[in-house]
C-alpha cells in the first residue's frame, strides 16, 4: 500500500563498541610504541657514556709504549668498541624518529665539504678493496645550500659504507644532480653484487637487510636504510633502488634543498684554455670532460701514456693544462710526464716551439703517497689532486695556474689560521662594537681579538647597544662594526639591529647566535644584518668577516709576538677530562690555552651555584640557551647536546639529565680550581713585601689602566702588582679587581678602586 511505512530496525551498539574497542586498542598501540622509542633512546644515550669513555681510553693506550700482543688486543678493543657504537647510533637514531623526536634543521652549508668529509671517512676501506670512488657534481649544482647538512652526510655516508661494503671490485661513484628549482637528486652506484627483486622488497625494513646469509659475512644491523629512507622523507623526499642481480646496485634519493643564490658565479672561466685528460678509465672522462668544458675550455681525452704521446708529437696539439692519471698500464703518468717534457726539450731545440718548460701537469691519483708525490715533483708536477675531485677546488687551482690570484686551497688549516691571525693585524686602532649578555661570550671574542689591535667596546643588552651606538656615531671615530647577540634580555638584538639600521643603512651588523635554524637566518637578514655568525664561533670566519667589512689601517705584524705568545702558551698546562674534549674546546678558541683556562675558570664560577629552581620561564630558557653555546665552546659535548635537546621540547627527564652532567663537568673543575689556589698561595708567600708608598703607586696604576679599558695595559698592571705579596683586606680587592678585569667588567672594576 503507498500509504504503509516501512521501518527497518538495526542495533548497532554492540558495532559502536566494538569501534570504540578498536580506538582504544589504536592508542594503546601507538603510546606504547612511543615509550617503547623513548625507551630506547634514553637508553643508547646512557650506554654511549661508557663507550666514549672505552674507545678514548684505548685510543690513549695505542699511543703509549706496547708489545705486539698488548697492541693486537687493544686495537681489537677499539675496533668492536666502534662497530658497537655504530649500533648504538643507529638504534639511536631509530629510536628518535620512531618516537618523532628527530626535527630536520636548516643551517647554511657548503655542499662540497660535507661531500669530501664522506669520501675521507670510507676512502681507506675502498683502497683496502682496490675499488675507484668516482664523484661527479652535474653542471647545473651550485656550492651553498640551506638544508641539514649533518643528516645528508649521515644519509650518504651509509649508502656509500654500503656500496664499499657490497663490492669486491670495480668503483663505488657518488652522483649529484639538480633535477628542478631547489630539489637535487643525490645517485650512489656501485659494481658489486647487485640486488634481485625479492630482496629489493626487503629492502628499506627495520632490522632487515637484503639476504638474511649476507648478515654473518659483511654485518651490520640493517636499520641503516630504514634510518636513510625515514631521514629523506623527513626532507620530503623518496628514495629508490635499482638493481640487477651480479651486475651492481644504484640507490638514488631525491630531496629538497635551498639553494643560496651567489652574487657571483660559483666558478670562474678560461674560455680558449685547451686541456688534455690522460686516463685509463672512461668514468672519469666522463666526468670531468663536462665540468672542465663548463669552465670554458676545449678538452681532448687520451686512455693511455702513449695515446698522450701520440696527441702531443711534434707539438700537433698545444695544451695549457694536462690532467695525468697516476696509475695506468704500461706508461704511468710520471714515465709519460718525463716523456711529455723530454718531447717538448726536443721540440724547443729544433725551434718548432717555444713552449714553456716543464708543461703545467697536474697529477691525478685515487691515493696519496709521499713516495709518488717525491717521484711527481721531480718529474716538474707540483699539483698532485687526489680522486675523486672537488670542482670547486679544482677552478681555484686552474685560477692560479692561468691567473696567479688565487691561493689553492691547502688542507692544513692551522697554516690558513696563522694567515688570518697575521692579516688582522692590519685592523688596528679599528673601533668595534660587541653587543652580547653573556660574560663568558664577550671574554671569547675580546680574547680571539686581544693580538690584533682592535678596540672593542662592550654593550650587554639591545638597548645599551643602541645607546652606545649613537653616542659613538657622535664623535669622530664611531664604530666600524657591529657584532649583535640575538637572545639579550631588555631589548634583543633583532629589535636592536632593527632601530640602528633606521638610523645608518651601512654599518656592517654581523648576528651572534647559537640557533643556526634557516628561520633565524631569515629573520636576521630582513632587518637588514648583513651575515651570521653561529656559536661556538668559527675563529677563521670571524677573522674572514672583519677582515671583510672593517678597512685597514696598519702593515701586516710579523710573527714575533705570535711566535712569543705560542711558547707562553705551552707553559699552560690543561689536564685531561672525562667530560670536556680539551682539543675542540681549544679549537674554538684558536689554540689558546691562557684563555682557554680563563673560559674554564669562568664557566665554573658562573654554574658552580646556579639556582635554577628560582628562575621565571623566559630566564630558565635564556639559561639554558646560554649554557648550550658555553658547553659547546668548551668542548663539554654531552652536556651541549642535552641543553640543545632540553631547549627544543622543555622535557622535564632531560632537565634532570642536565643537572647531572653540569654537576659531572663542575665537580671535574673544582679539582683545578683547588689546585689553582693552592698555588695562587705558594706563590702569593714568596713575594716581597708591599709598602705603603708602592701601594698607592701600583693601585694608582691600575685605576688609569682599568679606565683606559685597554686589556692588555689591565694585564701589564695585575702582572706588576702580583710581583708583591697582598695580605688580608688587599689581597679580597685584588682577587676581587681581577675577576672584574678578566670579565672586562671595567666600570665595576673603577667603582671597588674609587670605594676602596
Amino acid at each position: 500500500d503507498k500509504d504503509m511505512v516501512h521501518v527497518i530496525w538495526r542495533d548497532i551498539s554492540e558495532n559502536k563498541k566494538l569501534q570504540e574497542k578498536l580506538i582504544e586498542a589504536k592508542n594503546k598501540a601507538e603510546e606504547s610504541t612511543k615509550a617503547k622509542s623513548e625507551f630506547l633512546a634514553n637508553m643508547s644515550h646512557e650506554i654511549r657514556t661508557p663507550m666514549n669513555g672505552i674507545i678514548g681510553m684505548a685510543h690513549l693506550a695505542l699511543q703509549t709504549e706496547l708489545n705486539e700482543k698488548q697492541r693486537n688486543y687493544i686495537q681489537k678493543i677499539d675496533s668492536n668498541a666502534k662497530s658497537l657504537l655504530g649500533i648504538i647510533n643507529d638504534i639511536l637514531d631509530f629510536s628518535k624518529i620512531e618516537a618523532g623526536k628527530l626535527n630536520i634543521e636548516r643551517t647554511k652549508f657548503d655542499l662540497s665539504k660535507v661531500i669530501d668529509s664522506i669520501i675521507n671517512m670510507v676512502e681507506f676501506k675502498a683502497h683496502e678493496k682496490n675499488l675507484e670512488i668516482v664523484l661527479d657534481y652535474g653542471t647545473n649544482v651550485g656550492r651553498k645550500f640551506y638544508g641539514d647538512s649533518l643528516r645528508l652526510s649521515q644519509i650518504l655516508t651509509n649508502l656509500v659504507g654500503n656500496a664499499i661494503k657490497f663490492t669486491e671490485k670495480g668503483e663505488v661513484g657518488i652522483y649529484i644532480e639538480k633535477v628542478a628549482n631547489n630539489r637535487f637528486r643525490f645517485e650512489v652506484r656501485d659494481t658489486g653484487i647487485g640486488l634481485g627483486p625479492e630482496q629489493q622488497k626487503r629492502l628499506f625494513k627495520s632490522f632487515s637487510q637484503a639476504d638474511g646469509s649476507t648478515t654473518r659475512k659483511y654485518g651490520g644491523t640493517g636499520l641503516g636504510l630504514v634510518i636513510s629512507k625515514q631521514l629523506v622523507e623527513l626532507m620530503n623526499g623518496r628514495i629508490w633502488v635499482e638493481s640487477e642481480k651480479g651486475k651492481g646496485s644504484r640507490f638514488i634519493f631525491e630531496i629538497d634543498l635551498v639553494e643560496i643564490e651567489e652574487n657571483e658565479s660559483a666558478f670562474r672561466t678560461f674560455d680558449g684554455r685547451k686541456t688534455l685528460i690522460v686516463d685509463d678509465s672512461s668514468s672519469w672522462h666522463e666526468i670531468l670532460k663536462p665540468v672542465l668544458e663548463k669552465f670554458g675550455m676545449k678538452v681532448d681525452s687520451a686512455m693511455s701514456g702513449r695515446e698522450a704521446l701520440e696527441k702531443m708529437h711534434e707539438c700537433k696539439n698545444r695544451y695549457d693544462v694536462i690532467f695525468m692519471d697516476w696509475d695506468m698500464p704500461e706508461l704511468n703518468g710520471i714515465e709519460t710526464t718525463h716523456a711529455i717534457n723530454r718531447m717538448c726539450e726536443n721540440c724547443s731545440r729544433k725551434g718548432y716551439c717555444d713552449m714553456k718548460l716543464p708543461v703545467n701537469v697536474i697529477m691525478i691519483s685515487a691515493f696519496r703517497q709521499d713516495a709518488i708525490v717525491y717521484q711527481a715533483k721531480k718529474a716538474g708536477i707540483d699539483i698532485f689532486l687526489q680522486k675523486p675531485i672537488n670542482p670547486f677546488l679544482l677552478n681555484d687551482i686552474l685560477s692560479g695556474i692561468f691567473y696567479g690570484d688565487v691561493i689553492v686551497h691547502s688542507n692544513k688549516s692551522e697554516e690558513n689560521e696563522k694567515i688570518l691571525r697575521k692579516k688582522v693585524t692590519t685592523l688596528k686602532g679599528s673601533r668595534i662594537l660587541l653587543a652580547e649578555d653573556n660574560e663568558t661570550n664577550q671574554e671569547i671574542i675580546t680574547g680571539l681579538l686581544e693580538e690584533s689591535g682592535i678596540d672593542i667596546d662592550i654593550a650587554i643588552n639591545g638597548k645599551e647597544a643602541i645607546e652606545k651606538y649613537k653616542k659613538a656615531r657622535k664623535e669622530s671615530n664611531g664604530y666600524e662594526m657591529i657584532l649583535m647577540d640575538i637572545q639579550m634580555p631588555v631589548m634583543d638584538g633583532l629589535e636592536a639591529a632593527k632601530a640602528i639600521r633606521e638610523i645608518d643603512k651601512g654599518i656592517p651588523i654581523i648576528a651572534l647566535t647559537a640557533n643556526a635554524m634557516k628561520e633565524d637566518v631569515e629573520k636576521s637578514t630582513e632587518i637588514g644584518m648583513n651575515e651570521h655568525l653561529i656559536k661556538p664561533i668559527d675563529v677563521n670566519k670571524l677573522y674572514i668577516l672583519l677582515l671583510k667589512y672593517v678597512p685597514r689601517k696598519a702593515e701586516m705584524k710579523e710573527s714575533a709576538d705570535g711566535e712569543d705568545m705560542k711558547k707562553t702558551e705551552q707553559k699552560v698546562e690543561i689536564p685531561q677530562f672525562s667530560s670536556i674534549d680539551v682539543s675542540k674546546g681549544l679549537s674554538h678558541l684558536n689554540g689558546n690555552r691562557k684563555l682557554y683556562m680563563r673560559i674554564l675558570h669562568n664557566f665554573y664560577e658562573d654554574y658552580r651555584d646556579m639556582n635554577w629552581e628560582g628562575m621565571e620561564e623566559d630566564q630558565f630558557k635564556r639559561t639554558v640557551h646560554t649554557l648550550k653555546g658555553l658547553a659547546a665552546n668548551i668542548g663539554a659535548e654531552k652536556l651541549h647536546e642535552i641543553a640543545k635537546d632540553l631547549e627544543k621540547d622543555g622535557d622535564g627527564f632531560l632537565l634532570q639529565k642536565l643537572y647531572r652532567e653540569l654537576n659531572k663537568v663542575i665537580e671535574e673543575l673544582e679539582k683545578i680550581e683547588i689546585l689553582r689556589d693552592a698555588d695562587s698561595e705558594k706563590e702569593n708567600s714568596k713575594r716581597k713585601k708591599m709598602d705603603s708608598e708602592t701601594r698607592r703607586r701600583l693601585f694608582a696604576m691600575m685605576k688609569e689602566a682599568v679606565a683606559s679599558r685597554k686589556p692588555k695595559r689591565c694585564e701589564s698592571a695585575i702582572k706588576e702588582i702580583e710581583k708583591y705579596r697582598l695580605e688580608g683586606e688587599d689581597r679580597i680587592l685584588f682577587d676581587k679587581l681581577k675577576k672584574l678585569v678578566n670579565r672586562y667588567r671595567y666600570k665595576e672594576a673603577i667603582k671597588l678602586l674609587e670605594g676602596e
